[in-house]
């Protein structure tokens, strides 16, 4: 199968594969299908269920401004 992609896309993929984050276009394409069917899973999933994968990765559940202003403080302390 070929996908005709846009310009920025196509750059994209380029970019993740000269990293080496990535094997090759083929294995992005993977990746982005796979996040794509994980969103569509989690987006018809009841609130306790997508609670549960937020703790399966360890995303805190009580993210407020105070935790968000601290990471900002973070980054700008790094640089970032």
């Amino acid at each position: 199968m070929t996908v005709p992609l846009t310009p920025d896309p196509q750059d994209l993929v380029q970019r993740l594969v000269a990293s080496g984050e990535y094997a090759s276009a083929g294995e992005v394409a993977r990746e982005g299908l796979r996040l794509l069917e994980e969103r569509r899973r989690l987006a018809g999933s009841s609130q306790a269920a997508f609670m549960r994968v937020l703790n399966e990765r360890e995303v805190p559940l009580h993210y407020g401004v105070e935790e968000l202003e601290q990471e900002l403080r973070t980054l700008d302390a790094s640089g970032s």
